[in-house]
C-alpha cells in the first residue's frame, strides 16, 4: 500500500542528523508532491525547567540567526534537488508542543520526520528526547531517521 502525504514537517536543530532527516523528508515530499515544512524551534521552556534565570533577549536573537543559517542550508539543498514547495519557520516555544500540536493542526501535517537525536543532549538526559515525545504523542505518521556514522 502506498501512503500519500500532503504536508511533511521536519525538525531542524542544526545537527548533522537533523540535516540528514531533512534530506529524507525532501525525498519523500518530492515523491509525494507534498508541501514540506522545515522548522527550528527555539525552546524557551528548558532554561526555566532547569531553574535558570530568564534568558536575555539578545541570546534568543542570536539563536534565531543561527536557525536562519540552518534553514538556509535546507533551502539550498531543496533548490539543488529541484524541490520547490518548501516553507521554513523559526518558532519560539516548547519544541514538543510546537511540533506535535501547534504546527500539525495549523498546517494539517500528515508526516513528521526527525533525526533520532540532535544537539540538545542535556535536555535528552533531563526530560527525554523530543523525538521520543513526538512518536508517542503525534496524531500523524512519524519517521525517525537513525544516526548513521
Amino acid at each position: 500500500m502506498f501512503q500519500a502525504y500532503e504536508c511533511i514537517l521536519v525538525g531542524i536543530d542544526g545537527s548533522k542528523q537533523a540535516f540528514e532527516a531533512f534530506k529524507v523528508a525532501c525525498s519523500i515530499a518530492k515523491r509525494n508532491q507534498a508541501f514540506l515544512l522545515a522548522v527550528h524551534v527555539i525552546d524557551q521552556q528548558l532554561p526555566r525547567m532547569m531553574g535558570f534565570a530568564p534568558v536575555n533577549e539578545a541570546l534568543y536573537e542570536h539563536e534565531e540567526k543561527l536557525a536562519e543559517s540552518y534553514l538556509s542550508a535546507c533551502r539550498q539543498y531543496a533548490y539543488d534537488q529541484s524541490f520547490a514547495p518548501l516553507k521554513t519557520l523559526v518558532v519560539r516555544g516548547s519544541a514538543r508542543s510546537v511540533l506535535v500540536e501547534d504546527l500539525v493542526s495549523k498546517y494539517r501535517v500528515d508526516l513528521i520526520v526527525m533525526g533520532q537525536s540532535g544537539l540538545h543532549a542535556l535536555e535528552r538526559v533531563m526530560i527525554g528526547s523530543v523525538a521520543d515525545y513526538v512518536i508517542h504523542q503525534a496524531r500523524c505518521d512519524c519517521l525517525i531517521v537513525p544516526y548513521k556514522c
